[in-house]
């Protein structure tokens, strides 16, 4: 009896212990997600930027536009010293944010708000737009929506997703990195 028991469970064993093989998918994905997600950030990008140049042409002002992606013009500049803020500088400032049509949606002009360079979370757009500014400077900049709050916007702020802002910043002063 023990040989038998022993038998049937070495065939089941052995059964068993065949490789599994894999399952072919009956479903396959392709990129489409991806492909929708590219095509619709081209659209929004092309849009952005008609819109911005539209308002930039409307303008009295000469704006630049900047290799990383945004315009601006300097409103004031203090040519106090020519010092640019670098990595761990600390930058004391005030600003207020408007929507291309003049909606008003932070204003943080009384309030002075500091950043230490490129080791705080902050705009990308901003973020870079520091260093074109020495401190006494005033300047505006126009941040499309990939630059700011971009797909999800920001709920607190009451800024929509894709919303072209408007950025008017002044740098009160530059404490150096020790």
């Amino acid at each position: 009896m023990n040989k038998n028991i022993l038998y049937i469970l070495a065939v089941f064993l052995l059964s068993n212990c065949q490789k599994d093989k894999s399952r072919i998918p009956l479903q396959q994905k392709t990129g489409n997600f991806i492909d929708f997600s590219v095509k619709s950030n081209i659209e929004i990008n092309k849009n952005e930027y008609i819109e911005i140049s539209n308002f930039v042409s409307n303008s009295p002002y000469d704006f630049l536009q900047s290799d990383y992606g945004f315009w601006y013009y300097f409103n004031k500049k203090k040519n106090k010293t020519d010092y640019k803020p670098k990595f761990g500088d600390k930058i004391f400032y005030t600003f207020e944010c408007l929507t291309l049509n003049g909606e008003k949606k932070i204003s943080v002009n009384t309030k002075q708000q500091t950043y230490r360079m490129e080791q705080q979370d902050i705009i990308s757009g901003l973020r870079e737009g520091f260093k074109l500014m020495s401190e006494g400077d005033v300047t505006t900049f126009i941040f499309p929506s990939h630059l700011c709050f971009g797909l999800r916007g920001d709920e607190q702020k009451k800024i929509n997703p894709n919303t072209t802002l408007i950025y008017k910043v002044k740098i009160h002063s530059i404490s150096k990195n020790s």
